[in-house]
């Protein structure tokens, strides 16, 4: 059952007490409801309940004050972060201190409600943070939680990791990017870890292994050194019923220190007899079941971060970084400085002798309904590599791409700019799943343009009814094994082969229309023209029969 109620403070409260699907059963818009309240019978239907309705993901409670019963706080394990406070009923006090709370810092640091999907994980961990700063948490400390991925996490991040929402190589990059940014800086070191090189997972299991087969079937040995003959070997060896005997001189050894001692212990491998003094450590992942050599494995620092206020203002930025991944393609900018480039050349500030216009390409992606959706990140690195001679910027479900068409070869750069993006949206199409299908469309934008900078990117990201390209699934190939680069080398192969046949076909078009030229003309100038020819001929045959009249008979 899920409900709105009214507390004793008139803070309208939604009640949430069963498992819904958002999707189909929930109409409440974010201005109908100050805070959440779940209050189920069994605390095993919390997880299913925060899978679809939590401050996260789901779009129209983002950032809403959430409540738990009292009674089931120790009850859900790590899920209790995902909660503000936790009350036996919407009347209580804490419910009313909470609510002003969060709204208050949600004011400060202006923190909206989130609008559009969680297209990938960059966005994830942006609204992670963006819970952080709502909550005034600007101390980011992971925790110490027994089971948990890497050992010391942040509960909530961990939450959606439990649910499968991203990898921790990819957590980990995005977190590298940020501080390099100056988003985040460390306040204190905490411990010093090792993960699987794999998984990034640290349920590692060490064992020592042989260094010639691998066994860890090892038996530790001391070594015996026998003074009278100086006969030194495992201890074993000597071991005769009991009693120390040389293996070499057969004498009893009966005083430490006088017959005998122990220099020094080694290691033997039941499986191979191998005797070595130091055995291989290596480490066995319980989670990907890889085993690593200790040395390889990879370090982890964990310290407590702090949100810088360069961090708050980039974060609250709703064009913010689409992909932290695309900070590695020089050809990448954001697409506030997009939005600017396109009004320079609007407002005719780069009109000059040089650039005459701007083509942009959009492309989107549909799925099987035909509803626009977002890019995966992989798609997105292609591009910019696919363009790499273009600028490139995306929104959540469009990617740009423009080209600066000069004066005097604008129609020939517009030609050529056409065939790339036909051929570059190819080779993106190798990301389709399918039912897909992705779509590209160029509109040029010229010095008559006369629009306001928002009025301009309106009419750039307004997607038109009709693509000038679209692939679908069973259009392009999947071998996603292949570069970009090799892609589009298949493809700019076959356009110029394609080229040259036109080319071809545009030579033998001449010919036939000199051909139609000269079969059109009247008769008299046809007789004109081989009576031209006929007169040629015949002062060649003269001169021919002056010659040889000359060479046989006058001499």
């Amino acid at each position: 059952m899920i409900s709105i109620e009214t507390n004793i403070y008139g803070q309208r409260i939604l009640v949430i007490t069963e498992v819904l699907d958002v999707q189909k059963s929930f109409y409440y818009t974010p201005m109908m409801f100050d805070g959440v309240f779940i209050n189920p019978q069994q605390a095993q239907d919390v997880n299913a309940i925060l899978r679809s309705v939590n401050p996260v993901t789901e779009n129209r409670m983002s950032y809403k004050p959430f409540f738990l019963t009292r009674s089931m706080k120790e009850a859900v394990g790590l899920r209790a972060h995902m909660f503000d406070a936790f009350v036996d009923d919407i009347n209580s006090q804490e419910v009313l201190n909470t609510i002003k709370d969060i709204q208050r810092w949600r004011d400060e640091y202006q923190v909206r409600d989130e609008t559009e999907p969680v297209n990938n994980v960059n966005t994830l961990f942006l609204r992670v943070i963006r819970l952080y700063i709502s909550r005034n948490r600007l101390d980011i400390t992971p925790q110490l939680v027994e089971g948990s991925s890497v050992g010391y996490v942040l509960p909530v991040l961990e939450v959606l990791h439990q649910w499968s929402m991203f990898h921790l190589i990819e957590w980990f990059t995005f977190l590298q990017t940020v501080q390099e940014k100056g988003y985040l800086r460390s306040l204190r070191f905490i411990n010093l870890i090792h993960l699987c090189p794999k998984c990034q997972h640290s349920h590692l299991l060490y064992m020592e292994t042989c260094p010639r087969c691998g066994s860890s079937s090892l038996r530790y040995e001391q070594v015996i050194h026998h003074f009278p003959c100086a006969n030194v070997s495992p201890e074993h060896t000597y071991n005769v019923g009991g009693q120390l005997i040389c293996p070499k001189c057969h004498k009893p050894l009966r005083h430490i220190g006088i017959d005998y001692d122990r220099p020094a212990s080694i290691y033997i491998c039941q499986n191979c007899n191998d005797t070595f003094l130091t055995p291989d450590t290596k480490a066995l992942c319980t989670y990907c079941h890889k085993l690593t050599p200790v040395n390889e494995l990879n370090p982890l620092y964990v310290e407590e971060l702090e949100i810088t206020p360069e961090g708050i203002h980039a974060f609250m930025k709703d064009n913010y970084s689409i992909s932290v991944t695309l900070d590695f393609f020089d050809n990448y900018m954001a697409i506030d400085k997009f939005r600017n480039r396109l009004w320079l050349i609007a407002s005719h500030k780069m009109m000059g002798s040089v650039v005459e216009s701007l083509a942009v390409g959009r492309i989107w992606l549909e799925n099987s309904n035909q509803r626009v959706v977002g890019f995966p990140d992989q798609m997105l690195e292609t591009a910019c590599t696919t363009f790499a001679t273009y600028k490139v910027t995306a929104s959540p479900t469009i990617f740009f791409v423009d080209c600066v068409l000069r004066k005097g070869s604008a129609a020939e750069q517009l030609m050529q700019f056409r065939r790339q993006f036909d051929m570059g949206i190819n080779a993106l199409g190798t990301w389709l799943m399918p039912g897909m299908t992705i779509n590209g469309h160029i509109v040029v934008l010229d010095s008559e343009t006369n629009l306001t900078t928002h009025e301009l990117m309106h009419q750039v990201e307004l997607l038109p009814s009709k693509p000038d390209v679209t692939y679908g699934y069973d259009d392009v190939k999947h071998d996603r094994k292949e570069d970009a680069a090799d892609v589009m080398a298949e493809a700019e192969h076959t356009a110029e082969a394609a080229e040259d046949r036109q080319a071809l076909d545009r030579f033998q078009e001449q010919l036939d229309g000199e051909l139609r030229q000269i079969n059109h003309k009247p008769a008299v100038i046809k007789v004109i023209s081989y009576l031209r020819w006929g007169l040629l001929f015949l002062l060649i045959v003269g001169a021919i029969s002056l010659i040889l009249a000359y060479n046989f008979w006058l001499k």
